[in-house]
Parts: C-alpha cells; sequence; structure tokens
C-alpha cells in the first residue's frame, strides 16, 4: 500500500512539473541547444522556450531563444519565455520583463553579444560599469533578426510538438 501511495505522490509531482509555466533548472554541459545544436555550457547566457502544454524548450543564448520564438507558432503554442540573469548565473527572468544590454566586450554564444539582466537594474549603472546600450526584449528580436541569425543553423523549431 505504501508503494502504490508513494508511487501515486511521484506521479502527482511529475505531471505538476510537466504543467508548470516556469523554467527548470539547465543541466550545463549535458543539455543541447533546441535552436542550433550546440551544447549549453555558459550559465550567464543559457535561456528557455515553456510551451503551453508544459514542454521546455532549452537555448544557449538569447540569440537562440529569440529565433526559436519568432519561428515559431508563439502566440498560441508558447506560455512562457525566460533568459539567464547575467548578474546571478542560474536565476532566470522572464524574457519580456528583463533588461538588456548589447556590449561587444560579452561574447554570447551566437556572437550578437547580449546579455540580461533584471529590470529594476539601473540602466545608468550598468552602462557606465560595462559600456553598450540597454534595450528590451522587442528590441532584441529586432536586433536577432537583423543580424540574419533567424536563418543560421539547426533543425526547423516546432515548439508546440512533443
Amino acid at each position: 500500500m505504501i508503494r502504490i501511495a508513494a508511487a501515486g505522490v511521484i506521479g502527482i509531482a511529475g505531471v505538476v512539473a510537466a504543467c508548470s509555466p516556469g523554467p527548470v533548472p539547465i543541466a550545463y554541459g549535458d543539455e543541447t541547444c533546441a535552436r542550433c545544436m550546440m551544447g549549453i555550457s555558459d550559465t550567464r547566457f543559457g535561456a528557455e522556450l515553456v510551451t503551453s502544454t508544459g514542454k521546455v524548450h532549452k537555448f544557449d543564448s538569447i540569440e537562440c531563444l529569440a529565433t526559436f520564438y519568432d519561428e515559431t507558432d508563439a502566440p498560441r503554442s508558447v506560455r512562457s519565455l525566460w533568459v539567464t540573469n547575467f548578474a546571478s548565473p542560474g536565476e532566470f527572468l522572464p524574457a519580456a520583463g528583463a533588461a538588456y544590454l548589447v556590449e561587444s566586450r560579452f561574447n554570447s554564444p551566437m556572437g550578437l553579444s547580449v546579455v540580461a539582466f533584471s529590470e529594476d537594474v539601473d540602466a545608468d549603472s550598468i552602462t557606465a560599469a560595462f559600456g553598450g546600450r540597454v534595450v528590451d526584449w522587442e528590441e532584441v528580436r529586432i536586433r536577432v533578426r537583423s543580424s540574419g541569425h533567424l536563418h543560421g543553423g539547426g533543425r526547423p523549431p516546432d515548439a508546440s510538438s512533443e
């Protein structure tokens, strides 16, 4: 009876985790990017897209997340988008609410030099410390599209497939 109860609890926990609207930890060094298929290894740049069904797509960079998002049927299939807080690697921030710094000294995996910070970061302090320019999520998407990254490698995305 105890085994049945334990199995039931584990099963319910699995279902709840699968339907979670939030990010899940990335196993850096062990997982590959859903967009470019490179290994996800730098804790400062990871990102995730959670579908409406709870499937989590993991990325090695903000650029790959933006590309994947723009190539999917996002309005219907995406529940949430997450980026890593550059100031606190391993901590995820909602993509739409983050502040992004574009500065060439940050060699992000896909080369567009984009890092994310918490939305309450003081833009003047960040640019004074690092240089560059602070932009929002929409500006990041525009920069990624104009860079041609959308036409980069990787397999065609399908955020809704399980």
